[in-house]
């Protein structure tokens, strides 16, 4: 190409570039990207046999890394000998309920036959002291099941809790599952008073019904204290904490078998008040609820949980209505859900959702003795003349029977 002046043109240059501005963390960055392709290079290079390990490579960083867990482990050793005896004693509950898991999971399961069976052994309910409701169970609360109690402040959600909890103790004699319960608070409301009324009164009419059916046998009435006694307190306040404190109650179990029932008071509580993210709020429930229906199953255990309500909007915005907190998800979770409610000044349970019972519901209350029928009268306590005669009918069947196992107080 020639100019105007002759010769060959020039070809054009290209216009500079633009410097670009790089900050702290930019050149922070390239440092450091610098600095691992050089030790990926250096690392290649020795495992190579260029580096200072020789021909040995890489089995000689095998090796040295090796022997430094072993004298990082040597030296740990007599830190970690004195817990060494908790340690195993929990690895051996740990390993025994996997093993169990798994013989569970390897087996060709149970026919519908062999479980119809199973459910007419023994006592399989918890009963609530109202007959009402319990004939709406068919018994009472159900074993190796969730049930989920709702309504609003005030209902009695609590004290059908307290109920259940004292009814734990009942005797097998008596149509009870004589066993021992665990009471989760998350709301701070427990009652060491209300607890021990109602226990008061379930003992005096445990004796009753022996003086009015001398026929009955058995060797073992609780006492106040036995009764007490037979209840595990769990305060928890985070979400986090009752994750946890499921997740590790399979190792109090395996060690406490006569655990019949387990209540958590509230379930809404921590959801309500900890998360911001909905979607990381029902992942948390439903691992929640799939450890506590796996512990109600293997255990043979009843598992009760208190909800609240919250208000909710007709699409229109004209109506709305109460329903149990913590969403749809949580509805499919629970196998029974009873809904408290209040109705011309009296309390109803309405028994909104069972797979093998109508809908239904009826009225019960709650006074002095606990929850009770409406319109019921506690017969009068004991005095103290009969009562000794009830003891020492109870000592004469001591002597001429011999117990079983389970009538033996620890």
């Amino acid at each position: 190409m020639v100019g105007k002046d002759g010769g060959k043109k020039k070809p054009l240059k290209a216009a500079k570039k633009e410097a670009k501005e790089y900050d702290e963390e930019d050149i922070a960055f390239q440092n450091k990207q610098k600095e691992e392709a050089k030790a990926l290079k250096a690392m290649a290079d020795k495992a190579k046999g260029g580096g200072p390990l020789g021909g040995s490579g890489i089995k000689k960083l095998m090796d040295e890394d090796i022997n430094k867990d072993n004298n990082n482990n040597n030296n740990n050793f007599n830190n970690t000998t004195d817990n060494n005896n908790n340690i195993n004693e929990d690895e051996i509950i740990f390993n025994n309920y996997i093993n169990n898991y798994s013989n569970y999971l390897n087996n060709n399961g149970i026919s519908a036959l062999d479980l119809l069976i199973q459910g007419r052994d023994g006592n399989n309910n918890i009963i609530t002291f109202c007959s009402e409701i319990d004939q709406m169970l068919n018994g009472g609360i159900p074993l190796k099941k969730i049930t989920e109690i709702c309504g609003v402040p005030g209902i009695g959600k609590t004290n059908m809790a307290f109920q259940l909890l004292v009814n734990t103790s009942i005797p097998f004699d008596l149509g009870g599952v004589q066993g021992k319960a665990i009471y989760i608070d998350t709301e701070g409301s427990y009652s060491c008073q209300r607890v021990r009324e109602m226990a008061t009164h379930l003992v005096n009419h445990l004796e009753c019904v022996l003086l009015k059916n001398p026929m009955t046998q058995t060797t073992y009435i609780p006492t106040v204290e036995t009764v007490l006694n037979s209840i595990y307190y769990y305060r928890v306040y985070h979400y986090i904490e009752i994750i946890s404190l499921i997740h590790q109650l399979p190792l109090f179990l395996e060690k406490n078998k006569d655990v019949k029932l387990i209540v958590v008071d509230s379930i809404t509580y921590p959801f309500r008040c900890d998360f911001k993210d909905m979607g990381l709020r029902t992942r948390s429930l439903l691992s929640l609820a799939q450890n506590l229906m796996n512990i109600a199953t293997r255990y043979n255990l009843a598992v009760v949980v208190m909800n609240q309500v919250t208000t909710k909007i007709s699409p229109n915005q004209k109506e709305s209505i109460l329903v149990p907190y913590l969403g749809e998800s949580w509805t499919h979770i629970c196998t029974y859900r009873m809904v408290l409610f209040w109705k011309q000044k009296q309390r109803f349970c309405h028994l909104y959702k069972s797979p093998s019972f109508k809908s239904c519901f009826t009225s019960f209350d709650i006074v002095e003795y606990g929850i009770r029928d409406v319109g019921f009268n506690h017969p009068p306590p004991l005095n103290p003349e009969d009562q000794e005669n009830e003891k020492e009918k109870r000592n004469n069947n001591n002597n001429n029977n011999k117990p079983n196992e389970m009538y033996i107080e620890n």
